[in-house]
C-alpha cells in the first residue's frame, strides 16, 4: 500500500450523530458486503503473561470491499487523529493508525477521529461485546503435513467471522476465513506443506464481530475481535 500526506483540515464539519446502522449481510467467509471508507478495529488477545487489548485503524480514499487481502492490496487515507476510548492512536509509516498502549479496555470502544481528505471527522461508540469461543483446547496436538487437515470449529458466540491461523515457529503461516455459522474449516495438504517440518506450530483462531456503520454520508466498518491461541506447541510432521 502506498501512504498518502497527511492534510489537516481544520474547517472540516464533525459528525456526532450515532449513525445508521448498514442493512449488510456476510458472505460464506464471513466479510460483510458493501464497500467502506474504513475500518476500525478493537481486538484482545493473548501474550504469555495474560491478555491485551489493542486497536487499529485505517481509512481509504475511495470506498473499498472488505476481504482476507485488504490490508495490504489497497491505498490508504491519512486522518489528523484517531483514538479510542480517549487513547490517541499513532500513524504507521502512514498506512495504518495503532493503539499506543496494550492496555485498551472496551467495549464500549468510543472512537474518535479527526478527518482529513476525502475522510469525515466522527465519533461513534461500538458497543458490541466481545466474541467468544470455547474449543481452542480441542485443537490437535499433531498436523500431518501431507494430509488434509480438518478442523471443528464449535463454541463460537457473537461472532460474524473466524479466522483460523496455522503458524510455525520460523515465521510461515497459514490462514483461511469463515462465516461463524460454518461448523468446520479444511486447510489442504498442499497449503500445509508450505509450513516447516520439525517445527512446532500454534494454532490462533480469531472470532470477529462486524458493526457496519454510515456516518456523513460514508461506510465505516467498526470491529471487535478477540484471538484465541493453543496454549501447547503442536508438532508439524
Amino acid at each position: 500500500m502506498a501512504g498518502i500526506a497527511l492534510t489537516i483540515v481544520s474547517c472540516k464539519k464533525s459528525s456526532t450523530s450515532p449513525g445508521t446502522t448498514s442493512n449488510n449481510t456476510n458472505n460464506s467467509n464471513g466479510f460483510p458486503s458493501g464497500t467502506y471508507s474504513g475500518l476500525l478495529v478493537g481486538a484482545e488477545g493473548p501474550t504469555g503473561s495474560g491478555v491485551i487489548g489493542s486497536g487499529i485503524a485505517l481509512f481509504f480514499p475511495s470506498p473499498v470491499t472488505m476481504n482476507g487481502n485488504t490490508m495490504s492490496a489497497v491505498n490508504t487515507a491519512t486522518v489528523s487523529a484517531v483514538s479510542m476510548n480517549g487513547n490517541a492512536f499513532a500513524p504507521f509509516f502512514g498506512i495504518f493508525y495503532l493503539s499506543t498502549t496494550a492496555s485498551l479496555t472496551f467495549p464500549p470502544a468510543a472512537w474518535t477521529v479527526t478527518g482529513s481528505g476525502s475522510i469525515p471527522s466522527f465519533t461513534y461508540t461500538n458497543t458490541n461485546p466481545l466474541p467468544t469461543y470455547t474449543g481452542i483446547s480441542k485443537m490437535p496436538s499433531t498436523i500431518i503435513r501431507a494430509n488434509n487437515l480438518t478442523l471443528s470449529i464449535t463454541g463460537v458466540s457473537n461472532s460474524d467471522q473466524i479466522e483460523v491461523e496455522i503458524s510455525d515457529s520460523t515465521g510461515k503461516q497459514q490462514q483461511q476465513y469463515i462465516s461463524s455459522n460454518a461448523s468446520s474449516i479444511t486447510f489442504v495438504s498442499d497449503s500445509l506443506e508450505k509450513l516447516s517440518a520439525c517445527h512446532s506450530a500454534s494454532i490462533n483462531v480469531t472470532c470477529v464481530k462486524y458493526n457496519p456503520q454510515t456516518l456523513s454520508g460514508k461506510g465505516f466498518l467498526f470491529a471487535t475481535e478477540q484471538v484465541f491461541q493453543t496454549s501447547n506447541n503442536i508438532i508439524l510432521k
